[in-house]
């Protein structure tokens, strides 16, 4: 460690200046946070059923884990039901990463920037997102997210995103700038044209998808 470095507690991540989708999420997390707390693991698994498969399918609960925008927790509390048990989780909303932390105490959940993760290269077996990528702008945001959970995975990235053909902005809480359905699937098949896309389908209006490095 260098000289007037200090050492990062567990929970903290650098944080790098706020581009507008962080600055909007720190504005409402709060509130979406609050308003977030009735639906059960058991629900959540209910009404996703296809995409937790995905995680079903890789055939080992050891798998390290990462969840890009995890909020309260809701899918990691899934995962943990499940019998995953080495489980990571980042957002940037300090109230929601408080109420994950209480409900899954033995995992590494942090407050910090998707845009840069505090993780090491390759460092999770699978790194995933559920509903995040829709927040990112399209030629902005969204690239530099894709590059960071590339970075951190080692075998698996996975993903439940609201789909729409071609990238269509979509009114949010008063605003035409923070959501956007897209075919994420093939954003990644795209940039990463290298990855294998091992599973690709519907549930509902959002597009999961498998992808193996």
């Amino acid at each position: 460690m260098k000289k007037g470095e200090s050492k990062m507690k567990k929970g903290e991540s650098k944080m790098k200046e706020l581009n507008e989708q962080e600055k909007f999420w720190l504005a409402v997390g709060p509130a979406y946070t609050s308003g977030g707390g009735t639906e059960s693991p058991d629900e959540r698994l209910n009404a996703r059923p296809k995409f937790f498969r995905l995680f079903e399918s890789l055939g080992n609960k050891d798998l390290s884990i990462l969840e890009v925008g995890c909020n309260r927790g809701m899918n990691l509390s899934v995962l943990d039901s499940m019998g995953f048990k080495n489980l990571s989780g980042i957002d940037i909303v300090e109230s929601a990463v408080s109420i994950c932390q209480q409900n899954l105490p033995d995992a590494d959940i942090r407050q910090g920037s998707i845009l840069s993760l505090p993780w090491e290269d390759e460092q999770f077996d699978v790194v995933f997102s559920a509903g995040v990528l829709i927040h990112q702008h399209r030629t902005e945001s969204l690239p530099v997210v894709m590059d960071e959970m590339a970075r951190c995975a080692k075998s698996n990235i996975l993903g439940l995103e609201d789909y729409n053909s071609i990238s269509a902005a979509k009114n949010y809480r008063g605003r035409n700038d923070q959501y956007w359905a897209a075919p994420y699937d093939r954003f990644w098949k795209e940039r990463f044209p290298q990855y294998d896309m091992v599973t690709r389908q519907m549930e509902g209006i959002r597009v999961v998808y498998r992808i193996d490095k």
